[in-house]
C-alpha cells in the first residue's frame, strides 16, 4: 500500500519518499532506456529534449520580460542630475541606457514629465550618449 507524504511525515522521514519520487522522475526523463528501432539504438529521451526546449523558451521569455520592465526607481542615481545642473554619474548613465526603451513611457506619465522633459534631461542624455526619443 502506498503512503502519502502526510502519512510518512508522522514519525518517519520524508526524505526517502522524496528521493524515490525524484528517481522516478529522472528515470522517465534522464535515465530512459534504449530501444532498437530499424536496427539503430535510439534514446527514448524525447521527453527530456522537449523539457529542455520548453525550459529554454521559458527562460528566454522571462529574460525578455525582465528587460522590458520599466521602473522609474532605476533612475534614482540620476536624481541629482535631473534636479540640478550637475553632470550625471557613470551609474546614472548606465541606468539611463538600461531604461532607454522606457523613456517615452516616462515622458507620457503626467507625474514624471516635469522631470524628464527638462533642459537638465537633455544635458544628461547628451552626456550619457543616450538620446531622448523624438517620437514620443
Amino acid at each position: 500500500m502506498k503512503q502519502s507524504v502526510e502519512e510518512k511525515s508522522e514519525g518517519q522521514s520524508v526524505a526517502p519518499y522524496i528521493i524515490h519520487k525524484a528517481h522516478q522522475f529522472l528515470a522517465k526523463f534522464v535515465y530512459s532506456p534504449m530501444t532498437l528501432i530499424s536496427g539503430f539504438y535510439i534514446n527514448i529521451g524525447i521527453e527530456w529534449v522537449k523539457l529542455c526546449i520548453m525550459l529554454s523558451v521559458l527562460l528566454a521569455g522571462i529574460k525578455v520580460l525582465m528587460a522590458e520592465s520599466c521602473n522609474i526607481m532605476e533612475l534614482v542615481p540620476c536624481a541629482n542630475a535631473f534636479t540640478t545642473s550637475t553632470l550625471p554619474s557613470p551609474e546614472c548613465c548606465e541606468r539611463l541606457k538600461e531604461q532607454q526603451s522606457c523613456i517615452c513611457q516616462y515622458m507620457n506619465d503626467p507625474t514624471l514629465v516635469n522631470f524628464i522633459n527638462t533642459p537638465n534631461a537633455k544635458l544628461i542624455s547628451d552626456t550619457c550618449g543616450s538620446p531622448i526619443p523624438s517620437n514620443c
